[in-house]
């Protein structure tokens, strides 16, 4: 997605996407899609991170994040990835044999929103997603 260049001088808005190890599709099973929306909400609550909009998608989590020059996109997906990823595995560790010691993969996928028209058409992408991939 090219270089992602901080700013020290005010908030960026991201579109950003990353998927589960191997791109499993998870989350096509209702329990461990359930698992994932609510643990989104308690690590961006507990880092107070902030996000305008989020999808679970079967192999991919969308969201749309907030990032400070004190708290850098890197540092919030590290804590969101991190802790989903924990709370997935506590809650159902039968995953671990089908995807092993690392739930999501590698890295993310990012977009930096910089326009008005941008930031709707991307909120209506993401909340539209699912029903466009057929899964609504």
């Amino acid at each position: 997605m090219g270089h992602l260049t901080v700013r020290d001088n005010g908030p960026q808005l991201f579109h950003v996407n990353f998927h589960t190890a191997h791109n499993r599709p998870v989350f096509e099973v209702p329990e461990y899609r359930a698992l994932l929306e609510q643990a989104p909400v308690e690590t961006l609550e507990r880092w107070q991170i902030g996000c305008c909009e989020w999808q679970v998608m079967p192999t991919h989590l969308h969201l749309i994040l907030i990032s400070f020059p004190d708290m850098p996109l890197n540092t919030s997906l590290k804590a969101v990835k991190g802790a989903t990823a924990r709370a997935i595995f506590i809650a159902a560790p039968e995953l671990r044999a089908d995807l092993g010691d690392h739930f999501w993969q590698e890295g993310y996928d990012w977009v930096e929103i910089t326009t008005n028209r941008q930031y709707q058409n991307t909120v209506r992408y993401v909340r539209e997603n699912r029903i466009r991939g057929g899964l609504e």
